[in-house]
């Protein structure tokens, strides 16, 4: 049985809240890690993660501010007009329905650009994700082209929109599955090389497990949508919000939790590589070789995500 639609819009506004509660405490502490603490310790600032920070902590107030109008649009001043909640063409919908497609879009861009520089910027590699990004892409502004110039009762959960919907999410998800697995065994595979060199925690270990847990957060927030938009039971309503802020807290996490091991791993005292520094492997090391030969020294700094995501940046 579906949810009432007023039923389904006053549970969107109120879960979309706490999570946006939630996007704007990491937000500001990215935001501040980016801003000042990277300067403190003399670190180069990345202006195109500053830029997704200030993109998606704006999309996500966007969203819940729209929500919050449409909910007194409707309620307080048409005094019960609940047609406007499904009325997709309404300028508060559009808005809503923009903010819910550019999230992923930027989220998912990132977690593209992430595979990129953990696999040494190679694009051949990286080109899958590259195409399954633009088939997500497509669908979702596919979804929202019609959505302009159709006008249902039925609103989100009109048969026209579902396979859109629905492919859109089902690719995104196949992406950050797919990209998050690689990028893990690619981390997995470096920390398992440069372990006998390291006293203490592996740091690139944690960096692993970061990036495992907030891609598993988004990409599970992605797949409910995907069953309450398959379903059609006006609980995509509820979801739709909370996606667009589930994927910035992702993104913000990252950065937050990465930093944080940075602090912990200079504070502390490693023998052999730093804990801030990897040495990665350029080709297969011959016996009785020096391993000095066949290893890149690389500067590691990973923001995000996420969400996507999270962002991993390797600066030579």
């Amino acid at each position: 049985m579906a949810l009432p639609i007023a039923t389904a819009r006053l549970l969107g506004i109120f879960f979309t809240d706490i999570f946006l509660a939630m996007q704007l405490i990491t937000f500001f502490h990215s935001l501040w890690i980016q801003l000042f603490k990277r300067r403190e310790k003399r670190r180069n600032r990345n202006w195109l993660l500053i830029a997704v920070t200030l993109a998606m902590g704006t999309i996500g107030v966007l969203n819940a501010s729209t929500d919050l109008a449409l909910n007194n649009q409707v309620l307080v001043v048409t005094g019960g007009d609940i047609s406007l909640y499904t009325d997709l063409t309404y300028w508060m919908n559009l808005v809503q329905n923009c903010c819910m497609i550019l999230q992923p879009i930027i989220g998912d861009a990132m977690l593209v650009y992430r595979f990129w520089a953990v696999y040494g910027r190679n694009w051949k590699a990286t080109i899958p994700f590259v195409v399954l990004w633009l088939g997500a892409s497509s669908m979702l502004a596919t979804f929202f082209a019609l959505s302009v110039q159709t006008q249902s009762p039925a609103g989100l959960n009109l048969p026209l929109f579902t396979p859109y919907i629905a492919a859109g999410l089902s690719l995104t998800a196949a992406n950050n599955i797919i990209a998050t697995s690689l990028i893990a065994h690619r981390l997995w595979t470096v920390s398992s090389a440069v372990r006998d060199h390291i006293l203490g925690a592996n740091g690139l270990q944690l960096v692993m497990r970061i990036v495992i847990e907030s891609g598993l957060l988004y990409t599970v927030t992605i797949i409910v949508f995907l069953g309450t938009t398959v379903s059609r039971g006006n609980a995509d309503y509820i979801f739709g919000g909370v996606v667009v802020q589930i994927t910035a807290i992702a993104f913000h996490l990252m950065i937050i939790r990465v930093s944080n091991r940075l602090a912990m791993g200079e504070s502390g005292s490693q023998r052999g590589l730093p804990c801030s520094s990897l040495n990665t492997l350029t080709s297969i090391q011959p016996i009785g070789v020096s391993p000095s030969r066949y290893y890149r020294s690389v500067e590691m700094h990973i923001y995000r995500d996420t969400p996507k995501d999270d962002e991993l940046e390797l600066a030579n």
